[in-house]
């Protein structure tokens, strides 16, 4: 049985949901068309994330994909150093599975415009349900480590990390940067500035 919360939602449908943005924030685009350097080909009625949007969701991938294959996947459309946040929440009970989506966040909110218009519709192999791609909820690089910090902040505060199976992974420049050392120089950044405008 799907574990369920006690507002009736399972834990499937909440970990899909957190990213969810609360309401639609989509618009149709236009005809399609493809880029100068025939990297993005942007389909009919493909949705169009608002301009300050540079964090996205991407639902119906296939359970068995790892942020890994994930990277793999954004990296043969995409220079390394185009996104810096990448996190396939898995199940609760199974974490060899994944709750069908990712969050990735890119550095600008052009190359968000720019993925959503490659990805969304396509689908991850052949015949499987098509790609879903939206707005993340939580929106920024360090938005969202704080938020995944909020989570495990337990575990790391009691000097342990967390499992390696099912982190987010975070890159700085293109190169993957250890999870925890990031989550440190982000909370140092917010609190010297909170401190500064005290």
């Amino acid at each position: 049985r799907t574990p369920v919360d006690q507002g009736g939602a399972t834990r499937t449908q909440r970990g899909r949901d957190n990213a969810l943005s609360p309401g639609s924030v989509f618009e149709k685009g236009g005809q399609g068309h493809a880029d100068p350097g025939g990297n993005v080909c942007v389909a009919d009625e493909v949705p169009a994330p608002c301009a300050e949007v540079s964090t996205l969701m991407i639902r119906n991938i296939p359970q068995f994909v790892s942020e890994e294959e994930m990277v793999h996947r954004l990296r043969r459309h995409f220079h390394p150093a185009c996104f810096d946040y990448v996190y396939v929440p898995p199940e609760t009970r199974d974490r060899t599975h994944n709750v069908g989506l990712a969050v990735v966040n890119f550095t600008t909110a052009q190359l968000a415009r720019e993925a959503t218009a490659l990805l969304h519709g396509t689908s991850w192999v052949y015949e499987y349900r098509r790609l879903k791609v939206k707005p993340a909820y939580v929106q920024g690089y360090e938005a969202n480590l704080l938020g995944y910090y909020s989570r495990v902040s337990r575990i790391i505060d009691g000097g342990t990390r967390p499992h390696p199976w099912r982190v987010p992974w975070v890159f700085s420049g293109g190169i993957r940067i250890d999870l925890v050392d990031a989550i440190e120089r982000v909370r140092a950044r917010t609190e010297g500035l909170n401190d500064g405008s005290a």
